[in-house]
């Protein structure tokens, strides 16, 4: 009999609006220099995200370092996404659905520190941006800023 009876709700749940994600993300896009990652950008930027989460595997990497433009015909990308990409618009990249993971691996192929990707997305340059951090360092998700991969495997 129990599981027949009609489950009551708690108030809170009744008084929440009918859509509580969109007020949400409405709410975000208000506020200076955040980019809320909302469903409609995920969609759209599905197609820009599947391409660039690939140039994690070297033989696809290469073709985007050697030969960026056949490899965003390949790729299928829009006008739009090829011209971001060309400029390394990262404000534009965020703001289009990229998501911020993969900028880290996109900027790591082309060898700019994430750093870079934090001052582009406040409007600043990356000295700028360097001084307002207590310790001034460069870092990315390929860790070999200011030296070649191979000068790092040979340390002991």
């Amino acid at each position: 009999m129990a599981l027949l009876e009609i489950v009551k709700w708690p108030a809170p749940v009744l008084d929440m609006p009918a859509d509580p994600v969109t007020e949400f993300d409405d709410g975000l896009a208000k506020l200076e220099g955040s980019y809320p990652f909302t469903f409609d950008l995920s969609s759209r930027a599905y197609r820009l995200n599947k391409y660039l989460h690939g140039i994690i595997q070297p033989e696809l990497r290469g073709r985007f370092l050697y030969d960026r433009e056949g490899s965003y015909e390949r790729g299928r990308l829009t006008e739009e996404e090829k011209e971001m990409l060309r400029t390394l618009d990262w404000r534009a990249l965020i703001r289009y659905g990229v998501i911020f993971f993969i900028l880290e691996k996109l900027a790591a192929a082309v060898g700019v520190p994430n750093q870079a990707i934090y001052a582009a997305m406040r409007g600043e340059s990356l000295e700028a941006f360097q001084k307002t951090r207590k310790t001034q360092v460069l870092y990315s998700v390929a860790g070999t800023h200011g030296k070649k991969r191979s000068e790092n495997s040979k340390k002991k």
